[in-house]
């Protein structure tokens, strides 16, 4: 499926960064009324984020789980996470929340 995909597609990145992705397994059945092309974008951009900011030795778990109505994907990493500070200035375009000065590659999209 549609995860299946965006963790294959990340295998490598995650192995040159010494990072374990745990693609987890969405219950049978569940499915969304989505853009297959935008949601796969999304998950693809969370996940290699997840892995690129992380630390070498560390994890990206994936877990898809019913919620009412909905379905909820969640991305979670082991990486140092955000200040309360950068949490604010999260949404604000373009702003790398620092990350421009550890040498990682990105934009602030």
């Amino acid at each position: 499926g549609l995860l299946d995909a965006v963790v294959a597609g990340l295998r490598d990145q995650a192995q040159r960064a010494g990072v374990a992705l745990d693609p987890g397994r969405a219950p049978s059945g569940l499915g969304v009324r989505a853009d297959p092309v935008r949601l796969k974008q999304v998950l693809f951009n969370l996940v290699s984020n997840a892995i690129k900011y992380n630390r070498e030795g560390g994890t990206v778990t994936l877990r898809v789980t019913p919620d009412g109505s909905d379905v909820r994907i969640d991305v979670q990493d082991s990486g140092e996470g955000l200040s309360t500070e950068q949490q604010a200035h999260l949404f604000e375009p373009f702003n790398r929340l620092g990350a421009e000065r550890r040498r990682i590659p990105g934009t602030g999209i």
